[in-house]
């Protein structure tokens, strides 16, 4: 297990700097020719080895050192591969909803893993959905082995030494780590500074990698916290003000940004040229976004870890497939909403997790916030506050899904898979059973009594 690191240059010349966006600049036009080739079907009969020995067959001529085209014709393989892996697991639910028969699935499911799917007219079909052809305009990075530089000490300050356009000849690039760097990196420029993405190992970074809890615990992924778990516990708090803050403060400053361009729309040509010079550059709105992208991974990790110091088998929500709201929440809170960072939550789980020696397990989503823990009917959910139309009991929202969440993992009817019509159908027939019995048992009211409500730990605040 290995976790990524970011080093930014310091001080470092226009010079450097502008000869380090001409080597990307070239590798950026490979980038480009290389998924436009093998971005489809044609690259799923080819690797990037392949294309590598072709290209030196025939001997062909880059304006760039071979070891940089070599990596990042690796590199842009590997973004394919990671692109068609995406599509084939959107292909592979396609494939447990159309058949029922566990044999089919298998076998499909098999022609999708091993690549012979391209033989067969249904898979074809349904990969072309998912699997579209793919383009890139990235002009920005630079993939450098272990032998494209080196890294040193000199000055009290690190420093790194890359390949040039010009035979050997490096460019020293200052930066402002003091951990020795090794094995394969990435360069990104962007905003006037080199990044530097490299690789370390957790035992020696200063990353969390003590044993976690024994507890298996189900966690519901919210907005105005990161997570909270089925014993109705909070982990990452705060969450919601960053986001809302954030949101709100873009809203108004894009508002602004806006007058600002109709006026330049309406001047004369040296004009207007100032105005985008000065008034509608990105450089500050980015170092904006980097650092609020800081504080709220920094949020959603320290919850993780919360979570991760009570359990050792978590279940949550595969909310990969996209959620379309059935009600109008209103433009700002519909904005707020469109910031929320699930897939931040969920890449945090699954790489903290094995860290620590835990496991997670991803359930169905649908109808976990709906549905009562206490008595499976559906009720009905305004805020944080969770109404049971059957049994009476008021929960906190987020806590009763996280409890049908952990409840999945050993629903036999309820796959990862099933569908939420077929969900939907499934808890209703659940409830229309289970009132039967209560009118055929004369000593049920068919109101089950809960202390849930009366517990105040369960209770929402604006309850």
């Amino acid at each position: 297990m290995i976790v990524t690191r970011i080093a930014y240059s310091q001080n470092i010349t226009a010079s450097k700097l502008a000869a380090l966006e001409e080597i990307a600049s070239r590798l950026g036009r490979l980038r480009t020719e290389v998924w436009d080739k093998y971005g489809s079907l044609q690259g799923v009969r080819t690797n990037h080895r392949a294309v590598r020995d072709s290209w030196l067959v025939s001997k062909r001529q880059f304006d760039v050192p071979a070891r940089l085209w070599k990596e990042t014709l690796r590199d842009v393989f590997a973004d394919i591969e990671l692109y068609r892996a995406a599509a084939i697991a959107k292909a592979k639910a396609a494939v447990y909803r159309r058949t029922s028969d566990e044999e089919t699935r298998i076998k499909l499911w098999s022609s999708l893993q091993n690549g012979t799917w391209i033989n067969d007219s249904y898979l074809r079909r349904v990969m072309r959905k998912h699997f579209k052809h793919g383009h890139t305009q990235v002009k920005n990075q630079i993939i450098l082995d272990s032998q494209c530089y080196k890294w040193f000490k000199h000055g009290g300050k690190c420093w790194i030494k890359v390949t040039s356009l010009i035979p050997r000849q490096r460019i020293a690039i200052p930066l402002n780590t003091t951990y020795p760097i090794k094995g394969t990196i990435r360069l990104l420029l962007r905003n006037g500074r080199v990044e530097v993405h490299y690789t370390v190992e957790p035992s020696k970074c200063g990353c969390n990698t003590s044993p976690c809890g024994q507890a298996i615990i189900g966690i519901d992924k919210g907005y105005t916290e990161a997570f909270v778990d089925s014993d109705g516990e909070a982990h990452g708090e705060g969450l919601g003000d960053l986001l809302t803050a954030e949101s709100d403060y873009l809203k108004v400053k894009y508002q602004h940004r806006q007058k600002i361009e109709a006026i330049a729309k309406k001047s004369n040509k040296s004009k207007r040229h100032r105005i985008k010079l000065n008034n509608l550059g990105r450089n500050k709105l980015e170092r904006r976004r980097i650092k609020h992208t800081a504080k709220v991974k920094t949020k959603i990790y320290q919850g993780t870890h919360s979570v991760l110091d009570k359990a050792k088998e978590i279940v949550c929500e595969d909310l990969a497939v996209p959620i379309k709201a059935k009600k109008n929440r209103g433009k700002d809170t519909n904005r707020r909403l469109s910031g929320w960072v699930k897939g931040l939550m969920a890449d945090a789980l699954e790489q903290v997790s094995p860290r620590r020696g835990a496991s997670v397990v991803l359930v169905n989503a649908a109808y976990t916030s709906q549905a009562c823990s206490c008595c499976g009917s559906l009720g009905d959910r305004q805020g944080d506050a969770f109404y049971c139309t059957e049994c009476r009991v008021v929960l906190h929202a987020d806590m009763n899904a996280a409890r049908n969440v952990l409840a999945r993992l050993n629903d036999p009817e309820i796959s990862r898979w099933t569908t939420y019509q077929k969900v939907k159908s499934i808890l209703l027939e659940r409830q229309r059973r289970r009132l039967s019995l209560c009118s055929q048992d004369s000593s049920c009211t068919g109101q089950p009594v809960s202390t849930e409500s009366e517990s105040p730990s369960s209770l929402p605040n604006n309850a």
